[in-house]
């Protein structure tokens, strides 16, 4: 019996152990520790990194740019946000400016953006917008909507900031390695169905990026996919 038992006790260790060894390795592998996160709406969303050797191309996720030879500065944030409940938001700000960013300064964001414009490069340019799906049901009177679509999904953009400013805390041009702070209030209205319409607060935003991607990208089309569609 007591055989039994020490043997019983063996397998639930070793097991236990290499479910630890598999975490790590899988975290090691697949994940790094840069993230993204705050508040939508007063809804919790994150999203952190994985390691570029799994990902999609890293102007999907987050990237920057610099060299001291031309001495511009660019970094985007292409993120996919998920919050407790399943909602799915689309955050993605750009800045590009010469120079590097002073630590500590706030750079406000632009008040309106074209989304289905492609952006060269142009000095202080900061950009930030929200994308969601929601029925059309849940962001129109639905009085106003023909039958047929009123239960569809609508993919929405905003495109006019009325307030709002990224800050970063770090840049390590060496390491690769960059983290800030942001928040912002902007809105949008489909250009399909007017009545549709969006407005989101993002607060307490903050992110990390460390060995971050250098890959240059300007705002427009490439990096925004469709603005607005219904389906």
């Amino acid at each position: 019996m007591k055989i039994k038992y020490s043997i019983f006790i063996l397998i639930i260790f070793f097991t236990t152990t290499f479910s630890k060894c598999e975490k790590e390795v899988y975290d090691a592998v697949f994940k790094n520790k840069s993230f993204v996160e705050c508040y939508i709406n007063g809804e919790f969303v994150r999203s952190e990194g994985l390691s570029k050797a799994f990902e999609v191309p890293p102007t999907f996720h987050m990237n920057y740019s610099y060299s001291s030879k031309d001495d511009i500065f660019t970094f985007n944030i292409s993120k996919y946000m998920d919050s407790k409940d399943g909602k799915r938001f689309d955050l993605k700000i750009s800045f590009a400016q010469k120079n590097l960013p002073i630590i500590g300064e706030k750079y406000y964001f632009r008040k309106e953006v074209d989304n289905t414009k492609i952006y060269g490069f142009e000095d202080d340019f900061y950009v930030a917008t929200v994308g969601v799906d929601p029925y059309l049901y849940q962001c129109a009177d639905t009085s106003l909507i023909p039958k047929e679509i009123r239960k569809k999904r609508i993919t929405l953009r905003t495109n006019t900031t009325t307030s709002g400013y990224i800050e970063f805390t770090k840049i390590d041009v060496k390491k690769n390695e960059l983290a800030g702070l942001f928040e912002f209030e902007a809105s949008g209205v489909s250009k399909d169905v007017p009545e549709a319409t969006y407005k989101a607060s993002v607060t307490n935003g903050k992110f990390e990026a460390l060995l971050v991607e250098k890959d240059r990208t300007y705002y427009g089309k490439e990096f925004l996919f469709d603005t607005d569609i219904i389906y």
